[in-house]
């Protein structure tokens, strides 16, 4: 596309091709299936410039033909939210993939778009118009949470539904905007709780934290830390480093001068985390330390760190093996990838997006109405995840965005060696 489609003009371009359809079914006599001859005298009659030509994407078997229904996905395949934000893209992937053996969604099949921002919020506007206008029914974002949020007002006003399925950040649903977006993870609130609770049970008062100077993680630290403190847990020293440092030697020495009886790290994970469990691990082994989701979920990580340098970190897990849904996904794709090494949280929270956003076309009875899909996906409410505890749900609604439903979806997991092992025998959140 080489014309530049105003988002208003899109929302109308998007009505247009809804009663084009809603025209041939009734001429069809409610059997109409469409052809790719028959789209592409539609579009033209209409000029829809954001008409795709696409089918399923590669791999997708027998999908069904017809126009695709596509899934534009937002990612970050090179900056400091890579390490997360490439499983959840892989994951959406072949959730798509998937439906698309299974029949597509009301036998149309999908197809998934993918650009990236880089987390670099000030691209993200303009790598949202692009697949905007590259006809996304559903946006995803599996970038970095400051990026999603510069992106809300722009599906917004297009009326197009979307998920950020790892975000933790409830900025990105709350007012003003927030109408056409949803949350998948536990929020940061739930999160600051989460780990008062442990802190608590494990007889720690005293804590430091250590960030990486990202603008997600500055966004989180808002709430996470006052949520911990007001807890009564005292924080006694806060450090930051670039995501891009070389050294945090300083940082951890200071943390160690104040005398803390455990470390929380709030980062995006990667190698600034990576960095900093090298250099605890060799300056201050005896102050435990516990982590959000990120380097727990992300395997290419794991090989960065010294030998036993992870050996007891504490991190959110949120998966099981007394899940079912869980086993199921982590075989499905040890069968779809090649390279396919473990199930993270990241995995199966892209897998679940996708299948919602399945869930909400079905229900809406089309995917070019995007009030009527959000409105679907606002309706809910007992939708079980491949992530949390067996009997855990998601549930959405008119006022509540986030679909969290409790604490059950998060488990924390103690490391053994440089790899996740068993659920965390000092505390767990009651469901």
């Amino acid at each position: 596309m080489t014309a530049r489609v105003s988002l208003a003009r899109l929302r109308q371009l998007r009505e247009y091709r809804c009663r084009f359809r809603c025209h041939l079914e009734a001429s069809t006599g409610g059997h109409m299936r469409l052809r790719p001859a028959a789209l592409a005298i539609g579009c033209a009659m209409l000029a829809v410039a954001a008409c795709s030509s696409g089918g399923a994407p590669s791999g997708a078997g027998s999908a069904p033909p017809g126009e695709p229904i596509v899934f534009g996905v937002q990612q970050d395949a090179n900056g400091p939210s890579s390490s997360y934000s490439v499983i959840t893209t892989q994951a959406i992937k072949d959730a798509a993939t998937r439906i698309n053996s299974q029949g597509g969604i009301l036998g149309r099949p999908v197809e998934v778009k993918v650009a990236s921002d880089d987390s670099d919020p000030t691209r993200a506007p303009a790598v949202t118009r692009q697949l905007l206008e590259g006809g996304a029914d559903v946006m995803f974002f599996t970038t970095s949470a400051g990026a999603a949020i510069q992106s809300k007002p722009l599906v917004y006003e297009a009326h197009v539904p979307s998920f950020a399925p790892t975000t933790f950040s409830t900025n990105l649903i709350a007012a003003p905007q927030g109408d056409y977006s949803f949350l998948i993870a536990n929020g940061t609130p739930d999160v600051a709780k989460l780990y008062a609770d442990a802190f608590k049970a494990a007889g720690i008062t005293r804590i430091a934290v250590f960030s990486d100077a990202s603008p997600t993680i500055a966004a989180i630290n808002k709430v996470l830390i006052p949520g911990i403190t007001g807890a009564g847990i005292e924080v006694v020293s806060t450090e930051q480093a670039p995501a891009d440092a070389g050294d945090v030697s300083a940082q951890v020495q200071r943390i160690a001068s104040a005398r803390p009886q455990a470390i929380l790290l709030s980062t995006l994970g990667g190698p600034i985390e990576a960095l900093f469990h090298n250099t605890a691990y060799l300056q201050t082994p005896e102050i435990p330390r516990f982590s959000l989701a990120s380097i727990g979920n992300q395997p290419d990580v794991w090989d960065q760190v010294q030998p036993d340098a992870l050996n007891g970190v504490v991190f959110i897990a949120s998966l099981t093996d007394k899940n079912p849904r869980t086993a199921d996904l982590g075989e499905y794709l040890k069968g779809e990838r090649s390279d396919f090494t473990r199930l993270t949280a990241y995995d199966a929270q892209g897998y679940d997006a996708a299948y919602l956003a399945k869930t909400a076309i079905e229900k809406a009875g089309s995917p070019d109405d995007g009030t009527a899909v959000a409105k679907a996906i606002e309706g809910i409410t007992d939708y079980q995840p491949h992530f949390g505890q067996a009997g855990y749900t998601l549930r959405f609604g008119a006022d509540d965005h986030d679909g969290s439903n409790g604490p059950c979806g998060m488990i924390l997991t103690e490391f053994t060696g440089n790899e996740p092992g068993e659920p965390w025998s000092r505390y767990q959140p009651s469901c």
